[in-house]
């Protein structure tokens, strides 16, 4: 199941980062961490949750509201976490350094997300679960939506 990005790509890094060897192997690690919890959990019922109920104690302790209903989120599919929306998911940033010779650009780790390129959603704040209900709640005048 794949991440929607929750913030915009930023071309000229990935497109420096996408000729290393390193570069794939990062993103292989990263696609086998977007997996669901109960599959990091190799199907142990126990750890799955630990995991669910950690999320839910942990927005208790931050002072948000409770999950609306049993739905999933919209953005990350229920799994609390997106692409970082500094690196874009790479988990590395260019970095340019004019006291080296020779000047260029350098890739370091993304300070953001340390370098596992995933941030929690920022719609469901990382529990996987609708915390706010959708949508603005207005009444429109009888007689416009008759029309």
């Amino acid at each position: 199941m794949a991440v929607r990005p929750c913030g915009s790509l930023h071309l000229r890094d990935a497109t420096f980062l996408a000729k290393t060897t390193s570069y794939r192997l990062h993103r292989d690690r990263n696609e086998a961490l977007r997996q669901e919890p109960a599959k990091q959990a190799n199907s142990n019922k126990t750890d799955y949750f630990r995991i669910k109920q950690r999320n839910l104690s942990v927005a208790r302790l931050e002072g948000r509201e409770e999950a609306v209903g049993n739905e999933r989120c919209v953005n990350c599919s229920g799994t609390g976490k997106c692409d970082c929306t500094y690196c874009g998911g790479i988990g590395r940033a260019n970095y340019t350094d004019t006291n080296v010779l020779p000047a260029g650009q350098y890739p370091v780790w993304c300070k953001e997300c340390g370098g596992s390129g995933l941030s929690y959603c920022v719609r469901c704040q990382g529990t996987g679960n609708n915390i706010f209900q959708q949508g603005i709640g207005f009444r429109l005048p009888h007689e416009i939506t008759n029309q």
